[in-house]
């Protein structure tokens, strides 16, 4: 009824005004001549097309709304499923999917408006509350895909097998001079990237230090580690895994690309005040990749540092280089680092924040984690490997995290490009 109303109103209307007008002229011809009659009929005809052409108008303006909500709610709707499809895909254990099933249900959880549903009438309140869930679980690393824009450097695809073999490298015997490895080259970077959870982007890469041997067997650190503190050849580890380092740096920025990398520094170089001046005057040079490189510190030697040590670490934070606190496992640890006032960053195992219990605030890795946060020190979790792994970090609203799951170290190419495509897309998702 209300439809043949809106169509019928305005012609019914101009006929009463028309014979309004008729019967008017009728009775008082002496009153109302035939110019006022005209007029009368003429307005009615123009009120009768005006009022139409609005209403359609109206209504036309009506329906391209309405398809546009309706076109708009059915992409969130099916934007929210593919979503929850991907996760039950990924997801490893039934057990898992169903809790996860059961937060989104219970739990505020905010699902953010994808921006081609900005303008829906939606309800803001019936969306979920402040933390964030992403369906997007990490996969394996031999998983390809698209990447999300970010600079990622290219690592060689050839170095993956070695480097992914590091746990039975450690046993690996280093034969014949170290010095003499060094100096002819044999001593490799390699970069194995921490990511952000959960979207999977890639923020920065660690530096590691990599030495060929002669039957080409890629040695990790921890194989040659001690022999280069008997020989006394940490210095020059330190230094040319630095140049190293700062030359991928600069030429990432001839490409107009950044990336942050973290390059660690051996605690015999700041106890030595001849390899730590070394090391400062390739550090005072090179301020202009301040923004670009961490220095990384081990937590194991932080706490034996004297303060001429510690007063090292300041020159380089006086530099404007930010620090990293590297594999820190104790909470005396955290707060050490906190009232030293030096560190950006801590990197904590995730086997020691993954001892989080029904009391958060009782156990070690919830007391680490509030004091680190508490302290605007940004926390990344090592030693990743599992994909459980990552559904407790995001949990307790860990971040940021490094580990095979997402790759092994592996050597950038020569050029050190970036590409919007890296070979494992988002960190190997």
């Amino acid at each position: 009824m209300k439809r043949i109303f809106s169509i019928l109103f305005a012609p019914l209307a101009a006929l009463a005004i028309a014979a309004g007008c008729i019967e008017a002229w009728r009775r008082y011809p002496d009153l109302i001549d035939n110019e006022i009659l005209q007029f009368g009929l003429i307005g009615s005809a123009a009120f009768a097309v005006s009022f139409v052409l609005i209403n359609h108008l109206f209504q036309w303006r009506t329906r391209d709304k309405i398809s546009r909500l309706h076109a708009g709610t059915r992409r969130y709707e099916l934007d929210i499923a593919e979503r929850l499809d991907k996760l039950s895909r990924t997801t490893v254990l039934r057990s898992d999917f169903e809790n996860l099933t059961e937060r989104l249900s219970l739990l505020d959880t905010d699902l953010t408006k994808p921006s081609y549903a900005e303008n829906l009438n939606i309800d803001d309140r019936r969306l979920p509350g402040k933390s964030v869930i992403s369906t997007q679980v990490p996969q394996p690393a031999n998983h390809r895909s698209q990447s999300s824009g970010q600079n990622v450097i290219p690592l060689n695809p050839s170095s993956r097998k070695t480097a992914q073999s590091d746990n039975e490298n450690t046993k690996v015997r280093v034969q014949g001079n170290l010095a003499t490895l060094i100096a002819n080259g044999r001593l490799k970077m390699y970069l194995q990237p921490y990511v952000e959870l959960p979207e999977g982007n890639i923020p920065g890469y660690e530096a590691l230090a990599r030495l060929e041997l002669d039957d080409g067997t890629i040695a990790p650190s921890a194989a040659f580690i001690q022999k280069a503190e008997a020989t006394n050849c940490t210095r020059l580890i330190d230094q040319e895994i630095l140049e190293q380092t700062l030359t991928l740096l600069r030429t990432l920025r001839r490409k107009k690309q950044t990336s942050r990398i973290f390059w660690n520094i051996s605690p015999a170089t700041l106890k030595t005040k001849s390899r730590f001046t070394d090391i400062k005057e390739i550090l005072a040079a090179n301020k202009s990749l301040k923004s670009s490189l961490v220095v990384e510190v081990p937590a194991d030697k932080f706490l034996s540092l004297g303060k001429k040590q510690l007063g090292r670490l300041t020159t380089i934070r006086g530099f404007g280089f930010q620090l990293s606190l590297q594999q820190c496992t104790t909470l005396e640890i955290a707060q050490e680092a906190i009232r030293s006032g030096l560190f950006s960053f801590v990197k904590v195992p995730v086997s020691t924040l993954g001892e989080f219990g029904a009391s958060e605030a009782e156990t070690i890795a919830g007391q680490i984690a509030a004091a680190l946060r508490g302290n605007d020190i940004s926390i990344i979790a090592t030693e990743v490997e599992e994909e459980n792994q990552v559904m407790r970090l995001i949990d307790h609203d860990i971040n940021l995290a490094q580990g095979y799951l997402f790759s092994a170290p592996r050597q950038p190419k020569a050029d050190g490009v970036m590409a919007e495509l890296p070979p494992t897309g988002q960190a190997g998702f």
